[in-house]
């Protein structure tokens, strides 16, 4: 947290909403009750690690989606005691697309409690790019693609008409 304070000084960045990285591939854990606890664990260390270092960092509670339920829950316990901005979820690597209907408890859950979902590129197997020998073409291509299959899933099956105070962000 020290290294971010001293970017943001310099930067003349007043606050950052901060994210996981080597996390990115949570929706790939097949034992469900490990998903929600490393998730829990997580922003329970996030929290206590940068949350509480600084105001100037807001937080993103990963969720265990392979459980839509425990996720709107672990997003509840996220911004009600922790002050989270905003849920994770990611853009590939589900049992299906994040317009199903699976999903909608957690799609609730944010508009309830007014805070985000974002959305973000993780694994990239069972999108074409099993056979590549390099890294670089595989995220170059992951990350877009994982994020244009979430946006159509989320908009051809009308999850933004069905939760209109939903705010989705599909980042990368």
């Amino acid at each position: 947290p020290e290294g971010w304070i001293r970017f943001l000084d310099h930067t003349g960045i007043e606050t950052t909403v901060l994210y996981p990285s080597s996390l990115l591939s949570w929706a790939r854990i097949s034992y469900v009750d490990w998903s929600i606890a490393i998730c829990r664990a997580y922003n329970d260390w996030f929290y206590e690690r940068y949350l509480q270092f600084s105001p100037r960092f807001k937080g993103v509670a990963v969720l265990p989606a392979q459980e839509p339920e425990a996720s709107a829950e672990e997003l509840r316990r996220c911004v009600k005691e922790f002050g989270m901005v905003a849920g994770l979820l990611p853009g590939n690597g589900l049992k299906s697309h994040l317009g199903s209907k699976e999903y909608w408890p957690i799609y609730r859950e944010a508009e309830a409690l007014d805070v985000a979902i974002a959305i973000h590129g993780s694994v990239h197997s069972g999108m074409g790019f099993d056979t590549y020998n390099v890294y670089a073409p595989a995220q170059a291509f992951g990350h877009p693609f994982s994020l244009m299959i979430s946006f159509g899933g989320i908009i051809f099956h009308g999850i933004l008409d069905r939760f209109p105070g939903l705010r989705v962000g599909f980042l990368e």
